[in-house]
């Protein structure tokens, strides 16, 4: 079990150093782009396109890695005033509901994904990009997430086992 949870660590790591770097790419891009634009006038005709393509991409890239971290935004204002005994019940049942809504949305991001697949559809854009190679990445980090969310309520349930046993035990 413990290789599984370190070769999920390393998909994690390796998904948000991919979405570091395509962040790094796109920064670039545009940058190269105002320049054409403004000094040359000849401005590219698919940077802007496929920045916002991009931004779709780091975010689903590096969302199960900022999940892992902890480092999204968190409201623990009412979770700080309990017992950590129950704290750990608390985040184990809303990692466990978070969860299920994300095999929901991970469900059917990829039946749209196979939809757009068998249509062959296109942005209506001027590059008539391929829709799905575009939001295929919304199922695969949506599936992380949930793996993550997973991982979390597991962890939060046996740290409230471990707190209820303690405290049945000093009394």
């Amino acid at each position: 079990m413990k290789f599984l949870s370190k070769l999920f660590d390393r998909i994690l790591d390796c998904f948000a150093l991919m979405g570091a770097t395509l962040c790094i790419i796109m920064m670039l891009g545009v940058f190269a782009d105002v320049i054409l634009r403004f000094f040359f006038n000849k401005p590219s005709g698919w940077v802007v396109e496929y920045a916002e393509y991009s931004l779709l991409y780091i975010t689903f890239l590096s969302a199960a890695w900022v999940l892992r971290e902890q480092r999204h935004v968190k409201l623990d204002l009412v979770l700080e005033r309990i017992k950590p005994g129950r704290q750990n019940f608390i985040n184990g049942l809303t990692s466990g509901i978070g969860m299920i809504i994300f095999i929901v949305f991970t469900w059917y991001a990829f039946t749209s994904t196979l939809h757009f697949y068998d249509l062959g559809y296109r942005m209506a854009t001027s590059l008539r990009t391929l829709k799905w190679p575009i939001i295929a990445v919304i199922p695969v980090g949506s599936l992380l997430i949930s793996l993550q969310f997973l991982r979390m309520s597991i962890a939060s349930f046996r740290s409230w086992k471990t707190s209820t046993r303690l405290v049945v035990r000093s009394k």
